[in-house]
């Protein structure tokens, strides 16, 4: 029954942007499922598969497709470092409410929180001025939306080369911000390290499926 389906797993053959499976659910049987409707002959030549985070694929494709290289999907990856964000600007908001600073807890308000989530080099004259004076008077801020923005310009690299370089020196910017919050993310990105890598190698993602 619809009701009772909350979430699905879709299979997509990313060249050719054709559906080849639908199963409900989304742990590692719902992949499983999908997977199966795919010859052992088929199986054997998947060399690359884009999923988000979720441990249960991982488990699915490995017992599966043994030989495939898992990419993480950038736009999951990015939705944890806007959440990570996110958190800073909450918190920052709650100390402003506190000191009675109306400036800084208008300009922290959720109302105005995708302004920081947007690239730098999307946003509007307006905007950059309003963030120019925010990032003056709040170093937490400032320090979180400069770690926000490296990281896509870390995942934007085509080179692992560039990559791993450019990946180095924003671990040691999260190393002297002390910022708890952006130390956790940077332990998940040291844990799925080798799937970034996987896609800045194809470039490859979840967005037909999306």
């Amino acid at each position: 029954p619809r009701r009772e389906t909350h979430f699905l797993t879709n299979l997509v053959c990313a060249s050719v942007s054709k559906i080849i499976a639908v199963e409900p659910g989304r742990d590692a049987r719902s992949l499983q499922r999908c997977l199966n409707v795919l010859s052992a002959e088929q199986l054997k030549k998947v060399k690359f598969i884009s999923v988000d985070m979720n441990p249960s694929y991982f488990k699915a494709i490995i017992k599966t497709c043994p030989d495939a290289e898992i990419a993480v999907d950038r736009f999951h990856l990015v939705q944890k470092l806007n959440e990570t964000f996110d958190q800073v600007r909450k918190q920052e908001y709650e100390s402003a409410k506190r000191r009675k600073d109306s400036f800084q807890k208008t300009m922290l308000s959720s109302g105005n929180r995708f302004m920081y989530l947007e690239r730098i080099d999307t946003k509007s004259i307006e905007e950059h001025n309003m963030l120019g004076k925010i990032k003056m008077l709040n170093d937490r801020i400032s320090n979180a939306m400069i770690l926000t923005d490296y990281f896509h310009r870390v995942l934007d690299e085509s080179s692992l080369l560039e990559f791993r370089r450019r990946l180095g020196k924003w671990y040691g910017l999260v190393r002297e911000s002390k910022s708890k919050v952006y130390k956790k993310f940077a332990g998940l990105v040291r844990k799925y390290r080798k799937n970034i890598e996987t896609y800045i190698k194809t470039g490859l993602t979840t967005a037909v499926s999306e």
